[in-house]
């Protein structure tokens, strides 16, 4: 079984180098693969993140691809592995992630597409809203002395563990990840999961996406 991981950047250096330094300290895994992706078609940027964090094989974009086909991109590198580690540049783990049972509960279960990881609420309309993980929708599952959530609502690019016969389906722009997860419901019985009963593991610490990067 091979087993990767991937960073997403569009040129933002500062919250990316939060977000490995997080990862290195909290993800204790031996990565089969290690990628970063540049979508911000700046060799200056490209430079930095080679010299910054040699612990990734590097992939810059000569002209920008936009959200969809930065994750596209991501998934064509690492489609040798039977699940990725999927990370944009703007999110901080904040405790040890655990990738090998998090790998055991969907090989047990492979109709989940994702095991994602709750973040923090971020704005007001999921504040009013109670969250964004609501309980009526959620299905909650133990196995093993593992703990996750299942729910058909909802694909997210929030860090994630993903099998790769999802990342098989790529994503087409515009509306990347609300169409994503409406062919993936109509075409197939899956779930997507939420590691643990309702905890944070994760941190988002970036602002919007940058100009030009909205699909």
């Amino acid at each position: 079984m091979r087993v990767g991981c991937v960073v997403i950047t569009d040129g933002r250096l500062e919250p990316m180098a939060r977000t490995v330094r997080s990862l290195l300290e909290n993800v204790h895994y031996d990565w089969d693969d290690m990628v970063m992706i540049n979508d911000s078609a700046d060799p200056d940027y490209d430079m930095l993140l080679k010299v910054a964090f040699p612990e990734f094989r590097h992939v810059a974009h000569e002209t920008r691809r936009g959200f969809a086909g930065a994750v596209n991109s991501a998934w064509e590198q690492t489609d040798s592995c039977n699940y990725l580690f999927h990370l944009e540049d703007d999110f901080k783990m904040n405790r040890e992630i655990p990738i090998s049972d998090m790998i055991e509960v969907l090989e047990s279960r492979p109709h989940i597409a994702q095991m994602a990881l709750k973040r923090q609420l971020v704005n007001q309309a999921e504040i009013s809203a109670g969250g964004y993980l609501l309980p009526d929708d959620m299905e909650m599952w133990e196995y093993a002395g593992h703990r996750w959530m299942e729910h058909r609502k909802f694909f997210t690019t929030n860090p994630s563990l993903i099998p790769k016969w999802v990342r098989d389906r790529r994503f087409q722009p515009p509306e990347a990840e609300g169409k994503f997860a409406i062919d993936l419901f109509n075409e197939t019985d899956a779930t997507c999961a939420y590691w643990g009963h309702g905890e944070e593991w994760v941190e988002h610490i970036g602002d919007e996406r940058t100009a030009g990067w909205q699909e």
